[in-house]
């Protein structure tokens, strides 16, 4: 127990895994909140009916796309340029996204958001991977319980902005975008100091 203690100390202590493992909360959070309220907002601005799984589903190929072109970004960019662009990219849709819900009185057209939100996914499922693996880099000899700690707190984390965001929901994209622009904001604060502090692999 002594020595489990000690090495889980070591890894909430590292400046950069922790700092990677928010962002991946972050991330994580802005699924989980579109999770939470993707019936909702279909139903309710779109009035979807059957036709929701549809519309989910081209959504989520946004990420599925991501997951085939991923390995060949990061190849050409790295993972910590792609990551950044990524996150400028989320930046910017949920800022077009908030924009164009405010001028449509709180949601865009259903071609807009499907358009948006694709590329809003399309940019998460570039972060997914990239974020653990440069949590997971730094842990060296306690990579198999760093990872455990880094999905513990980082799921945590998702929860806890889903649950903030959710709960301002008022039948419009505007809680939606907000979520996505103020996590994507963090996470880039986080990335960026995170490349720039200086610490040795545990």
């Amino acid at each position: 127990p002594g020595q489990l203690a000690n090495n889980i100390g070591l890894i909430v202590r590292h400046p950069k895994v922790m700092a990677y493992t928010f962002v991946a909360g972050l991330i994580f959070g802005c699924q989980v909140t579109y999770l939470s309220t993707a019936q909702a907002i279909f139903d309710d601005l779109y009035n979807a009916g059957a036709s929701f799984a549809i519309y989910f589903a081209i959504l989520a190929s946004g990420i599925g796309l991501a997951s085939f072109t991923n390995g060949r970004l990061v190849m050409k960019l790295g993972m910590q340029r792609k990551t950044i662009t990524a996150l400028v990219g989320m930046i910017l849709l949920s800022v077009l996204l908030l924009v164009v819900s405010w001028s449509g009185g709180g949601y865009p057209s259903l071609l807009t958001f499907l358009v948006l939100g694709f590329g809003l996914f399309f940019c998460v499922g570039l972060l997914f991977g990239n974020i653990n693996a440069l949590a997971m880099e730094w842990l060296g000899r306690v990579a198999g319980l760093g990872a455990s700690v880094i999905a513990s707190v980082s799921s945590l984390i998702s929860v806890c902005v889903a649950l903030l965001v959710g709960q301002f929901y008022n039948q419009t994209l505007y809680s939606l975008s907000l979520g996505f622009l103020g996590c994507a904001v963090l996470a880039l604060v986080l990335v960026v100091f995170a490349k720039g502090v200086s610490a040795d692999a545990v």
